[in-house]
């Protein structure tokens, strides 16, 4: 059960890092808005995994923000 769960973790980390970069991508070619989603897909893979008071989660939320901002 414990070997299951640590598997589930890594993936779950792994796929939120590759939305992650895809999400920067995006914001660096200029599709801020389209990137949006992803980002926010990223960040509940985060909670879900890592819970809603790790530092990582933190971290996204202030990004979300700042994006958020920039978009208005």
């Amino acid at each position: 059960k414990l070997t299951a769960m640590i598997i589930l973790h890594f993936r779950s980390c792994v796929s939120c890092q590759i939305i992650h970069r895809l999400f920067f991508k995006l914001c660096l070619t200029g599709q801020t808005a389209e990137a949006l989603p992803l980002y926010e897909r990223a960040l509940q893979i985060y909670v879900d995994t890592l819970g809603g008071s790790h530092p990582q989660v933190a971290e996204m939320l202030v990004n979300l923000a700042k994006l958020s901002y920039d978009l208005v």
